[in-house]
């Protein structure tokens, strides 16, 4: 601290004496979108298929990838309506054998894909213990309407609060609190949605030049609000774009000028407060 003092006590152009007390606060709002919704008319339709098995073997036909974060919703969905554990799942991995497996499945929304696991198994549940095994069920993505609907579909809503100050010292904007509000349909578990959440804040923050304030005040509040069984769309790609909104809008309003870029720096704020930016 004391080299930056001498540092900013040589400088020709004298900072105000007024600036360690530059505060900044915005709120912000968005959506978190998820590709198209079935809503649309022009969307290709696309087709799972579950089999039940003896000893609760469940084989799954997708030409999704079975990788990623979706299949362990998928596998979720599948253990709570079948009764049977993830070891019991499979996946087809032949290719020749998988259904739909063109071009158009690049282009579906995997949001879909768990409407139509739970309606498949739905349908498994309606026959178990009445057909023998095993038993097959193939749904198709629902039809599209006559009437063409919204092309995007959101049901993941955040408003964010973000209060920062700049410091006099280090010449970088540092956060003081923020707040948070997530309204979304489904929750499967709480506390790894909110280390999630909070983990995209801190790391949205840092990429645009923000540090996080060393007060005993500091705080990231964070509430969900469930509503539904529908599968969330995207949160981490909304919640970028409200935390990076809400950033420059506080700011902006902390230095009384626009700001010209991020990541921000010292020279991006000596600039935007001497009407250089």
């Amino acid at each position: 601290k004391n080299a930056a003092y001498e540092m900013q006590r040589r400088m020709r152009v004298k900072l105000s004496t007024f600036f360690n007390y530059s505060r900044g606060t915005a709120l912000a709002c968005g959506a978190g979108i998820s590709g198209f919704s079935s809503e649309c008319r022009s969307l290709p339709q696309q087709s799972v298929q579950i089999t039940l098995k003896p000893n609760n073997k469940v084989e799954v036909n997708t030409s999704f990838y079975n990788n990623g974060s979706s299949a362990e919703i998928w596998r979720q969905i599948i253990c709570e309506e079948l009764g049977v554990t993830k070891a019991d799942i499979s996946f087809i991995e032949d290719q020749k054998e998988m259904l739909d497996s063109g071009p158009s499945v690049l282009s579906a929304n995997s949001g879909r894909m768990p409407q139509q696991i739970l309606r498949a198994c739905n349908q498994i549940k309606e026959k178990r213990f009445v057909q023998p095994l095993p038993i097959c069920e193939s749904v198709l993505s629902p039809k599209q309407p006559e009437t063409k609907g919204s092309l995007f579909y959101s049901n993941v809503w955040i408003a964010l609060v973000l209060e920062l100050e700049i410091d006099a010292v280090f010449l970088q904007p540092f956060v003081r609190s923020v707040w948070v509000s997530v309204s979304l349909s489904r929750v499967f578990d709480e506390q790894v949605l909110k280390s999630k959440i909070r983990h995209t804040i801190v790391s949205t923050l840092r990429e645009a030049g923000a540090l996080l304030s060393h007060r005993n005040t500091f705080e990231i509040d964070i509430s969900i609000t469930s509503d539904g069984e529908q599968i969330s769309s995207s949160v981490t790609s909304a919640l970028k774009g409200v935390v990076t909104a809400a950033f420059i809008s506080a700011l902006e309003q902390a230095l009384g000028t626009p700001v010209a870029k991020i990541p921000v720096d010292g020279a991006t704020l000596l600039a935007a407060m001497r009407g250089k930016s």
